[in-house]
C-alpha cells in the first residue's frame, strides 16, 4: 500500500454547490465532506509511458501540493479515508478522468457512464470517507506529465470538497478549474488552502 495523503486529482464535471470568498476569488466547494483530515491511497494504476512518465510519478508529484495544508496521511480504525487509483481504456465518451466518493457504500456523486456529478446523498453529518479516481487512458496515455499531475492534484481537492474554480477575477486561476490543460499554476491557492484549513483543522 502507497501511503501519501489522499491520492486525487484530474477532470470531473461536478456541480459547484457554494462558495467560500477569499478576496475576490472564491473556492466552490461540493456537497460533501471529507470524514477528517487524513486520507491515504493504493494506487493500482499502470503506465502510461516509461521511466518517469507514469502515473504513479504525476501523483508522487502531486502530493507535495497539499502540504501547505493540514491534511495529513492516514486512515480511521475502520479503513476510513481510503483512496484506489485506478486506469483503464474506457473510450472516448467517458471524461479523461473522475473520482466517485462514497460515506461507506452510499456514493456520494453520480456517475451517467460519462462523466461524474455531485449527487446531493452525503450532507450534514454523512461524511464522506472512502474514494476511487479513475483514468481514462483513451484521452491520458497521452498527456504531458506535468498535466497528469495537475490532473491528481485537480481530483484530490473534489475529494476533500473542492468543486470547479470559475475564473470571475483576474488572478483566480487554480489548477480546480475544468478542464485542466496543464497551464495552471502547481500549488493551491490562498483561498483553496483557508477554506481546507477550516474545514478539516
Amino acid at each position: 500500500m502507497e501511503k501519501i495523503l489522499g491520492k486525487l486529482a484530474a477532470l470531473i464535471c461536478c456541480t459547484s454547490i457554494s462558495s467560500a470568498s477569499f478576496a475576490q476569488c472564491s473556492a466552490p466547494t461540493m456537497s460533501w465532506r471529507w470524514w477528517s483530515n487524513l486520507a491515504d491511497a493504493v494506487d493500482y494504476t499502470l503506465g502510461p509511458g516509461i521511466g518517469l512518465n507514469t502515473y504513479s510519478q504525476a501523483f508522487a508529484d502531486a502530493i507535495p501540493t497539499y502540504i501547505a495544508t493540514d491534511l495529513d496521511p492516514g486512515l480511521g480504525p475502520n479503513g476510513e479515508g481510503l483512496v484506489e487509483i485506478s486506469n483503464g481504456y474506457y473510450g472516448n465518451t467517458v471524461t479523461a478522468g473522475y473520482v466517485r466518493v462514497y460515506s461507506g457504500s452510499l456514493e456520494c456523486t453520480y456517475f451517467n457512464g460519462s462523466v461524474s456529478d455531485d449527487a446531493d446523498s452525503c450532507t450534514g453529518s454523512t461524511k464522506a470517507d472512502n474514494a476511487k479516481i479513475i483514468f481514462n487512458d483513451t484521452w491520458t496515455a497521452s498527456l504531458p506529465q506535468n498535466t497528469l499531475r495537475i490532473a491528481y492534484a485537480h481530483e484530490i481537492g473534489h475529494i476533500f470538497g473542492l468543486a470547479h474554480q470559475t475564473l470571475g477575477y483576474s488572478g483566480c486561476n487554480s489548477f480546480m478549474r475544468h478542464p485542466v490543460n496543464g497551464s495552471e499554476p502547481y500549488d493551491l491557492r490562498s483561498w483553496e488552502v483557508n477554506w481546507i484549513n477550516s474545514t478539516y483543522p
